[in-house]
């Protein structure tokens, strides 16, 4: 199965966060890895659930 992208808004959307947030974290390397494709921004599902997975806490 191809590996599924997500665009800033999706991953905004998904942490219920601002798009900004997300691009702000990219930037100094504190979010998911990102890819840029064609002049886009793009961030791998497992990528992404694999940051939330090492940075979530007990609340």
């Amino acid at each position: 199965m191809p590996e599924q992208y997500l665009t800033t808004e999706q991953v905004a959307t998904w942490l219920q966060i601002a798009p900004k947030t997300v691009w702000n974290r990219r930037s100094p390397g504190l979010g998911p890895p990102a890819l840029k494709t064609y002049g886009h921004v793009r961030y791998a599902r497992a990528n992404v659930e694999a940051r939330i997975a090492s940075t979530a806490e007990v609340a």
